[in-house]
């Protein structure tokens, strides 16, 4: 996962609703982070769940909630 942060975040990863880790970050940084898991459905559907901390509008006009922006996402 290939992301960069909006603010400081804390954000805790699910996959089918196994924890898998925690990611602390701060504002503006671009992070490649790598988790191993063994518990993937093959045949089946698999859900990804983020929890953020600071999810906030970014003071530019954006009425979104935001917290991290995804450049690249991928499971192997």
């Amino acid at each position: 996962m290939d992301a960069s942060y909006l603010g400081n975040q804390t954000i805790k990863i699910y996959i089918n609703n196994f924890y898998i880790g925690t990611i602390q970050s701060s504002h503006g940084n671009k992070t490649q982070i790598h988790f191993n898991v063994n518990f993937l459905k093959i045949n089946g559907i698999n859900t990804v769940k983020f929890e953020y901390s600071n999810a906030h509008k970014p003071g530019n006009g954006d009425q979104r909630l935001l917290a991290i922006a995804f450049e690249a996402f991928g499971i192997k």
